[in-house]
């Protein structure tokens, strides 16, 4: 759509039909988030994956051109807006957010004022992509498992956009270019957006629990050839690095456990030591009070007998065949 259009005397009716349609689709979002990651997934993997050159804009006013990207990130906003309203984040979380939407402000007002609103604007959209996304998806928490059915789904693409750039343009060194309708492109068939996105969804793989070892072996290796075929040495130690910090926590909580499950095994028998010197202890000092109602535990048979018909027989003395009484904690008992 040019903007002779809406320049126009049907220029109110597109500009109606496009506010419906934009909040329509905050509606939609707001009502069920886990379509606009959906949608975040299939604008990524069209317009950031690959270097091959795409006119995806659905708008021309001049030289500005208006792409899904833009129209999405403003349904995305609008959304975050719908749930700051419904339901505020915690301190924690709203100050970083305001104080990067606030640097942002401040940098494209000065761009605007310094190199001209086109400028300005072209220069600031991918911050703009990543601050409304990341405000979007803590906003909109708690996800759950359905939070990574769309990177899922963004790693299939993006994998098969890779496979496909191999298969049309092979491989080549990565300080050369190909000629794709007639300019110069990296002959790279993923971006290092597009590598990235397939490396964190690796990392999702590996963590996620509701995925077969044998599925999560048959994924791994296939995202983990793409990357080595991209050829994207940046997204290589990223990954890496991300591997070793994790090999580094697994092995510190191993040993923690281990040390944990040692400690108590230690402990349990001097518990139960203690616990036998206490009531021994108790017994003992039971038996050394002598009183005329409680005959001491070195009072012959005799001597208890006695004892007993003076004072009367004691509700804890019972007499069975054996001929010494026996002390224990709580009374007298044979």
């Amino acid at each position: 759509m040019s903007g002779q259009l809406l320049a126009g005397p049907q220029g109110f009716f597109y500009l109606a039909c496009a506010l419906i349609l934009l909040a329509s689709a905050v509606i939609v979002v707001v009502l069920k988030p886990v379509l606009g990651l959906w949608a975040l997934a299939a604008v990524f993997a069209t317009e950031e994956a690959t270097p091959i050159p795409l006119d995806t804009s659905l708008l021309r006013a001049g030289a500005t051109h208006l792409y899904p990207a833009d129209v999405l990130s403003v349904v995305l906003l609008l959304a975050t807006l719908v749930f700051l309203i419904r339901r505020p984040p915690p301190a924690r979380i709203m100050v970083p957010l305001s104080v990067a939407g606030t640097v942002f402000a401040v940098n494209l007002y000065r761009g605007v004022t310094q190199f001209g609103l086109q400028h300005a604007t072209n220069e600031s959209r991918e911050w703009f992509y990543f601050l409304v996304t990341v405000a979007f998806v803590v906003t909109a928490g708690p996800w759950g498992p359905r939070f990574w059915k769309p990177w899922f789904g963004l790693a299939v693409a993006v994998t098969g956009l890779a496979w496909l750039g191999l298969a049309r343009h092979g491989l080549h060194p990565t300080t050369s270019t190909i000629m794709i309708n007639g300019q110069p492109v990296d002959p790279r068939p993923l971006t290092g957006a597009g590598a990235i996105a397939l490396a964190l969804a690796l990392i999702a793989l590996l963590g996620s629990r509701a995925i077969t070892p044998r599925r999560k072996t048959i994924c791994a290796a296939v995202l983990v050839g793409t990357l080595v075929l991209v050829q994207q040495r940046t997204v290589w130690v990223v990954l890496a690095v991300a591997f070793l910090l994790w090999a580094a926590a697994s092995l510190h909580r191993r040993s923690t456990a281990q040390h944990r499950r040692l400690t108590v095994i230690g402990v349990e028998p001097r518990r139960r030591t203690a616990r036998s010197r206490g009531a021994w202890s108790a017994g003992r000092t039971c038996c050394t009070r002598t009183t005329p109602e409680r005959p001491s535990c070195s009072a012959s048979p005799s001597e208890a007998a006695t004892s007993e018909r003076s004072s009367g027989p004691s509700p804890t003395w019972y007499r069975t065949a054996s001929t010494s009484p026996r002390c224990c904690g709580s009374g007298w008992s044979a």
